[in-house]
């Protein structure tokens, strides 16, 4: 067949712009087909479309050929399964440190969640040393210390009053003990005025001391148990004190997730923890103080602090793009936090992989 040259006029077909329904593309719907690759449409509809677990797609090609548009927009058409989505975060077990654990929230609770607990603890830093620093604690304190030392003192007296009867007196020593002494009068006995005693007079004093000291031996345990039971009413009047400051701040928390038995256990838990470690709220320069808030962070003490893993702004399905996938991105890593030369971890310091951003389930 002979070669023909054509004209412009027969390569140039005019576009009657009259058969357009917009005037503008702004009016225009964005397109979303992709055009051309009908084969890799279909191997990704077709890989979209199993149900079981196990396979993945693979896409290879030159740049520009519209591989990541194709995938996500087949992705974001994805009808999801049946399946509740989630938040879920890691938080302190306190009954075994080295095993924390995974709280479930409704899609949007979790970041919330962690922001409660950041500002519940903000509270507590600042109110629960001014409960201890106030009249009405002090009042009850040395209340319970004067009714300690009243009875101490009214024991003592009373067996120092026994002693003398018998001519011996009580008293303490430079190392803090007591002991009994035989008097000379008003003064005690030296080595020698009461090796100058009659075998007699110094065996009687031996029988009298032998006997109080028996006696000083009961009491002493009645001492020591006066004042355990101090301790314990000490400890009680710390708990009330305490509980008086956090308990209205957890019961507002518990009624907002009344709906979640797993967080309403968590802040139960957590409540009964800070009374237990109050020094971590009161004694600021403390040693032990320091080591609980030398986090990354430092706002708040770690063992209260939630680390959210996966947090969804919506229940659509989740998907994920890593722009940089290694190691750390896709498997997640744990880092690691300095105090005075020591080098810990904890649940605080765990952070996402990338795998795990998708998860709609805790497990």
């Amino acid at each position: 067949m002979p070669i023909v040259s054509l004209t412009h006029q027969d390569v140039y077909r005019e576009a009657s712009l009259s058969l357009l329904e917009s005037k503008t593309t702004k009016t225009l719907e964005p397109l979303d087909e992709i055009i051309g690759q009908d084969r890799a449409k279909q191997a990704v509809a077709f890989a979209m479309s199993m149900k079981e677990k196990g396979y993945n797609i693979y896409a290879i090609g030159a740049n520009g050929l519209g591989k990541r548009t194709m995938i996500l927009r087949y992705l974001n058409r994805h009808q999801k399964e049946e399946q509740t989505v989630y938040d879920w975060c890691y938080v302190a077990n306190f009954k075994e440190a080295r095993e924390p654990k995974v709280l479930c929230l409704p899609v949007g609770q979790g970041s919330e969640f962690r922001t409660d607990i950041e500002k519940l603890m903000t509270k507590l830093v600042k109110s629960l040393p001014l409960a201890f620093d106030n009249e009405l604690y002090f009042a009850r304190s040395e209340k319970l210390k004067t009714q300690l030392s009243q009875k101490q003192e009214t024991a003592l007296a009373a067996m120092n009053e026994e002693a003398l009867k018998k001519h011996v007196s009580l008293s303490i020593t430079a190392q803090g003990e007591y002991e009994f002494v035989a008097m000379n009068g008003e003064e005690p006995h030296t080595e020698e005025t009461f090796m100058a005693l009659s075998s007699k007079e110094r065996a009687k004093f031996e029988s009298s001391i032998n006997h109080l000291e028996l006696k000083l031996r009961n009491l002493v345990r009645e001492l020591t148990e006066w004042e355990d039971d101090f301790s314990e009413k000490v400890q009680k009047l710390n708990e009330e004190t305490a509980l008086s400051v956090i308990a209205p701040q957890v019961k507002g928390l518990k009624e907002k997730y009344q709906g979640i038995p797993e967080v309403k256990a968590f802040l139960g838990d957590m409540q009964k923890d800070i009374v237990d470690n109050l020094d971590i709220f009161l004694q600021a320069s403390d040693e032990q103080s320091e080591l609980s808030y030398a986090t990354l962070e430092k706002k708040l003490p770690r063992r209260y602090q939630v680390n959210v893993m996966v947090s969804h702004a919506h229940d659509n399905f989740p998907v994920v793009v890593e722009e940089s996938p290694n190691y750390h991105t896709i498997f997640g890593y744990t880092e690691n936090a300095t105090y005075k030369g020591t080098v810990f971890t904890d649940f605080s310091l765990i952070r996402l992989a990338a795998f795990i951003k998708p998860t709609v389930a805790c497990c």
